[in-house]
Parts: structure tokens; C-alpha cells; sequence
């Protein structure tokens, strides 16, 4: 069956990247929307879309793999929640690093794998150490070294349906939010601070590690 993607799939990702830094300029980029009048967030400055769907489907006609869009969405948000003005740099800096004809496929399984299991990523050596998250990045892992997608009924059987991309998406974010409530309980304004930052300093890493990622990509001529 052949895919058909939304006008707006034909332009080049170089088109792309000229719109996304004519938005960057005129101040049209902004968080809580997708594409509405001129105005809209990482996804709909970048692909026009009116809902993340939109925006997806026409991102995958460029070869951005749901998965990327999602983390793109996600993180973009973040930072603006927890260190704006930053996240208005974030869609231009990833259209720049995906280039033009880069094979984004593999982008998601890393991303999860750091996510999942090495030092650095926003996850605590405590949370790594569950059997769930030790389960799934042995799939991730395989995936990256083999090049062949695990079945998703392997990845339920590993983490129960869905559960492990809700702890890979929030378990850092859980962990932050478990500070706040320590810095109530301990009436330290400082400490709530401090929670606050080391959700921010989350966001920040994502970011740095996804743009990485992409940039680190083969073309897709490079096999």
C-alpha cells in the first residue's frame, strides 16, 4: 500500500530549514499551538501541520520518523515550560542537523538506549537498575546492532503494553517532581528551586543528546 503524505512533503528539508529560520525571525514561534495563522511550535513552525498528526505524517514525507517528531514535540515543550527563551532555537538547530538526505531511522533506538541505560541521560543509575528498563534497552540495543526492529509483542512481553515508553519519556520527570514535594515537605525554597532546575538541566539534555544524534546520522547513499 503507498503512503500519501500532505502538499507540503515535495519541498526539500533545506526548504525547510529557510521557513523555520524566517519563523525563528519574525518571533513566530511559540509553544501550546501547532500551526494556527502564522504562529506555531517546533512541529508546525517547521512542517505547517494544524495537529501533531498533521505534523507527523508530513515530517515522515521527510524522513522523520514518527518517534523523532514525537521527541522533537516533547522536548520542545519542556523547555519552554522550564527554560525559555531557549526552546526557540530548538526546531531551527534540528532541520540544520538532519541536513539534506540523512537516514534519521536509527535516531529513536539510540536516543532510547541512552535514555534507557547509559550515564548521563536524565534516568537515575536507580531507575536503570529496574529489570523493566534493563529488559527493554537489551531490545533497543539489539536493534541498534542489528538493524532490524524487535516485534512489538517482544517489547510487551519485556516492559508490559506501552509501559516502558511512558518511564523512558517521564521517569526523569518523575524523579524531579518527587524533589519538589522533598523541597514542600522541607519548607526550603531553595531546594524547590533546585528541583525545578534539575528539570530544566532534563530538558536541556535530551536536547543536546537528540541534536547529536541526528547530526551523527548517515546519509542514506552512505549505506
Amino acid at each position: 500500500m503507498t503512503t500519501t503524505f500532505p502538499r507540503g512533503c515535495e519541498i526539500s528539508r533545506r526548504t525547510v530549514l529557510a521557513r523555520v529560520r524566517r519563523h525563528r525571525k519574525l518571533d513566530q514561534i511559540v509553544s501550546g499551538c501547532y500551526w494556527q495563522g502564522n504562529k506555531g511550535c517546533a512541529l508546525g513552525c517547521s512542517w505547517h501541520g494544524n495537529s501533531q498528526s498533521e505534523c507527523v505524517t508530513i515530517a515522515a514525507g521527510h524522513g522523520f520518523p514518527p518517534e523523532v517528531s514525537g521527541l522533537e514535540d516533547s522536548i520542545f515543550e519542556g523547555l519552554a515550560r522550564t527554560c525559555a527563551p531557549e526552546h526557540l532555537n530548538f526546531p531551527l538547530a534540528v532541520i540544520r542537523a538532519a541536513g539534506e538526505g540523512k537516514d534519521l531511522s536509527m535516531v529513536w533506538p539510540r536516543f532510547a538506549l541512552w535514555l534507557l541505560s547509559e550515564d548521563g541521560s536524565p534516568i537515575t543509575a536507580k531507575e536503570r537498575a529496574q529489570a523493566v528498563v534493563v529488559n527493554v534497552a537489551d531490545l533497543f540495543r539489539e536493534w541498534i546492532e542489528t538493524g532490524n526492529k524487535p516485534s512489538r509483542n517482544r517489547f510487551d512481553v519485556a516492559a508490559g503494553a506501552a509501559r516502558a515508553a511512558r518511564a523512558a519519556g517521564a521517569a526523569w520527570a518523575a524523579e524531579a517532581a518527587e524533589a519538589a514535594r522533598a523541597a514542600r515537605a522541607a519548607r526550603a525554597a531553595r531546594a524547590a528551586r533546585a528541583a525545578w532546575a534539575a528539570r530544566a538541566a532534563g530538558w536541556r539534555v535530551m536536547r543536546d543528546k537528540l541534536i547529536t544524534l541526528i547530526e551523527e546520522s548517515p546519509h542514506a547513499t552512505d549505506g
